[in-house]
């Protein structure tokens, strides 16, 4: 596995980035299978107990038929929880 880590000013990643993944073209008919550009562009981050942790951000393919997202989350402040026990 090849990737490319993009850090911020901080040393925070921003960017994970890689051509080793495939995908079901959504843009050809029959989806068949191909490699393509991969990356989870990070938005912001936040500190939650102490700990930080991502907020906002993507996950997205950069294939030849154009950019296909297929994740783009948030996380709602006052729902992340550490170390919850199972069950809980």
């Amino acid at each position: 596995m090849t990737a490319r880590v993009s850090l911020d000013p901080r040393g925070a990643p921003k960017d994970f980035s890689t051509i080793d993944r495939f995908v079901a073209d959504p843009y050809t008919k029959g989806h068949p299978m191909i490699r393509g550009r991969w990356n989870t562009p990070v938005e912001d981050w936040s500190i939650t107990d102490g700990r930080p942790h991502v907020t906002r951000g993507h996950a997205q393919w950069h294939l030849a038929g154009g950019e296909f997202e297929y994740a783009d989350f948030s996380v709602i402040p006052g729902t992340l929880a550490y170390d919850v026990p199972p069950g809980q």
